[in-house]
């Protein structure tokens, strides 16, 4: 893009160094030819080297030459265009997503909130559940003292038993 600009530029700057050459009939040299390769050397004609065919061709070329920088500025200008209108529906599809996005984000919100009001009343639930596990263990412990005593209470019920039906030899 660069690149054509600068030719465009180059082409009307020497296009007019022409028109000055042949509105005032002054023989110059163009600045700005710098490669044989693109442009020949042009001098600037004079009324009396050259006749009203050379001028009308001159005007001709370079009628065609603007006509042709001109369709290739705007066909750069229109490719520019596409792409912003390209990229303005491209903006608008991205933005239609991402409300989406928003739409679901909002409704996870929602839901979040909903299951932490349900986990806090599951909070006093687990509260209690966690007492009786406690009351629970302390229970098991009751009970494993309880049952060692009674282990005990029968050994010495077995004991004074036994002694009763067979008593020591006096």
């Amino acid at each position: 893009m660069e690149k054509r600009v600068v030719v465009v530029i180059m082409a009307m700057v020497l296009w007019m160094e022409v028109y000055l050459c042949l509105s005032t009939g002054k023989k110059a040299q163009p600045v700005l030819i710098k490669s044989a390769s693109l442009y020949r050397a042009m001098a600037c004609p004079n009324e009396k080297e050259a006749g009203m065919q050379q001028q009308d061709n001159l005007a001709d070329s370079l009628n065609d030459l603007f006509t042709s920088v001109s369709n290739m500025v705007k066909s750069e200008l229109q490719g520019t265009s596409n792409q912003l209108e390209l990229l303005e529906k491209m903006n608008v599809r991205v933005s239609e997503e991402y409300k989406g996005f928003g739409d679901v984000a909002s409704g996870l919100r929602v839901y979040v909130e909903k299951l932490k009001g349900k986990s806090g009343n599951f909070e006093e639930y687990v509260h209690q559940i966690e007492e009786i596990e406690k009351q629970v263990t302390e229970f098991e412990a009751v009970i494993s003292v309880l049952d060692k005593y009674v282990s005990l209470l029968e050994s010495k019920v077995k004991f004074v038993y036994q002694q009763q039906q067979h008593p020591p030899p006096t």
